[in-house]
């Protein structure tokens, strides 16, 4: 919706100030008119393009997502899902959790899945194929009835169809990862995130995104011509650069306040968490939960004022805050560790060492 406001302003603005006066012969310099002329043929483009890629958009939703699944190997190791009274259990070769059933955001039955919300932006998703017959499904959709509010779940009754349940293999979770030795750590920390490093962090996550990238450029590239042009008449300068001031601060405003919704959906993002780090992983442990993380699967490391940004894929991260790593007696020998191990993103094969193990 701001795209579209945005660029409909831009495309009057350039066609009342550069294209009329060229039209009809004013006496404004031509050669300030052509820079009008251009810029109203981008912003045209532009705002084309936008209205074009929201057609495209669940298509670009889907790509994206594959795109995570490919880059997150820990999507595609074998998960066992167990429900009971007190919550969903999740055991794969690098994961043991407890999702207890009042940290349930919501779960949502699809046609061919169900997603289950720790928040609106983290999901595990349990393929409907999964199921041994009709009966376990009922019984699936009983458990979580009788666990969680109507209001935290939406279950469609869809009959089973195709059933395909995964079976256990020489790499499935009866071949887990051996715990690592707690004498080979490194380094570790203890934690909590306040809310105001949790927004501090999600603007850093948000700031490495490409869409954040391209704005900034498209940015650059657009007020220094509004400068040139508009140096004779600083009034229309002022409006026109308010104008984009204020479209820019609405649109972080409201990603702050998605990032801080999704933030306080999830109630497992609040607890006290130990991360440990070890030569070839890092460890999080949580009062419900133990992650491994290897090196050589993890995308890319960030280190910036709000904290340390450790990328399992693109936009995708774990969230250290500054506060932590800042108490830390070695703090700087501590970033240079995380700097030197060896990432996905230098190697030809992601899952490397997950092999070898």
């Amino acid at each position: 919706i701001y795209i579209i406001v945005f660029g409909v302003g831009y495309i009057i603005i350039m066609f009342s100030l550069g294209i009329i006066p060229l039209l009809y012969g004013s006496h404004v310099s031509v050669v300030k008119n052509v820079p009008f002329v251009l810029m109203f043929a981008l912003s045209i483009f532009y705002l084309f393009g936008s209205v074009q890629s929201s057609k495209k958009m669940r298509k670009t939703l889907m790509r994206a997502s594959l795109d995570s699944f490919h880059n997150d190997c820990r999507s595609q190791l074998l998960c066992i899902y167990t429900l009971s009274n007190t919550g969903i259990s999740v055991e794969s070769r690098t994961q043991s959790s407890i999702l207890h059933w009042d940290e349930v955001y919501h779960l949502t039955e699809c046609p061919s899945c169900f997603t289950i919300e720790k928040s609106p932006s983290r999901k595990y998703i349990i393929p409907r194929r999964c199921f041994a017959n009709d009966q376990q499904l009922r019984d699936f959709r009983s458990i979580v009835s009788s666990n969680l509010p109507a209001s935290k779940w939406s279950l469609t009754g869809i009959p089973l169809g195709i059933s395909k349940p995964d079976r256990k293999s020489a790499d499935s979770i009866d071949d887990a990862v051996p715990l690592p030795d707690l004498k080979d750590c490194i380094y570790s920390f203890t934690f909590e995130i306040s809310e105001k490093e949790a927004a501090a962090l999600h603007f850093a996550l948000y700031r490495s995104d490409s869409i954040f990238k391209k704005s900034m450029v498209y940015l650059a590239l657009i007020f220094p011509p509004l400068i040139w042009l508009f140096a004779d008449s600083p009034l229309s300068l002022a409006v026109i650069l308010a104008a984009e001031i204020v479209i820019i601060l609405q649109v972080f405003f409201l990603f702050k306040k998605v990032t801080r919704k999704a933030s306080l959906a999830d109630k497992t993002f609040w607890l006290e968490e130990t991360a440990s780090f070890f030569p070839d992983r890092i460890v999080i442990e949580t009062r419900s939960e133990h992650i491994e993380y290897f090196w050589n699967t993890l995308s890319s490391v960030k280190i910036t004022r709000a904290g340390l940004l450790v990328f399992l894929y693109a936009g995708c991260a774990m969230l250290f805050p500054a506060s932590a790593i800042n108490r830390m007696p070695n703090k700087q020998a501590f970033l240079a560790f995380v700097k030197s191990r060896e990432l996905a993103a230098r190697k030809n094969d992601p899952q490397n060492l997950m092999r070898q193990r």
